[in-house]
């Protein structure tokens, strides 16, 4: 994480993807400073921390874009429950947590989003 907030995405580069078997599902890859999506290349910039213990990646070349905000091995991916409140401890996070995550997203989304839009680096 360290070296991610120094600007340094080498450890980040490979395919990432959504858990397969989920509908809508989704794929990018991360090459040095770039995140390829559809096709489309993007540079990747460091916005900093994130709430939640996660740290935000922007691709400034589309500015109305969801920034990827990667979570660290152990972190739970905040969800917002069926009441509106927004779950910190983990229990419904639905993510692999001994793994780390991506994700593509504005704010805290509920457990099918999450699922979704969450990606993992392919082995």
């Amino acid at each position: 994480m360290n070296q991610i907030l120094r600007g340094d995405f080498t450890s980040l580069e490979g395919i990432w993807r959504s858990q397969s078997g989920i509908d809508n599902g989704i794929q990018f890859l991360i090459r040095e400073n770039c995140v390829l999506i559809d096709e489309k290349r993007y540079f990747l910039n460091l916005q900093g921390r994130a709430p939640y213990s996660g740290i935000y990646l922007t691709r400034p070349e589309k500015t109305a874009a969801a920034p990827l905000i990667i979570y660290p091995k152990g972190v739970a991916i905040p969800i917002i429950d069926d009441l509106g409140r927004i779950d910190l401890s983990g229990g419904l996070d639905p993510t692999d947590q001994t793994k780390i995550r991506i994700l593509m997203a504005q704010s805290v989304l509920n457990r099918e989003e999450v699922k979704r839009l969450t990606t993992y680096l392919v082995e």
